[in-house]
């Protein structure tokens, strides 16, 4: 079972099992080499899932 992980792409929250999330990151990663600082804004602020 993959951990969830909690982020926010421009004020939107997203819930993320763990490989969606690297695979998320990989993208995030390729477009801030294409486009330089205006995707570096895109990068998602992670946060670690609360237990429930």
């Amino acid at each position: 079972m993959n951990n969830i992980k909690k982020c926010s792409i421009s004020g939107v929250a997203f819930s993320l099992d763990e490989e969606a999330y690297k695979t998320l990151e990989a993208y995030l990663e390729s477009l801030r080499e294409s486009y330089g600082e205006t995707a570096a804004r895109l990068s998602p602020t992670s946060r670690p899932a609360s237990p429930n």
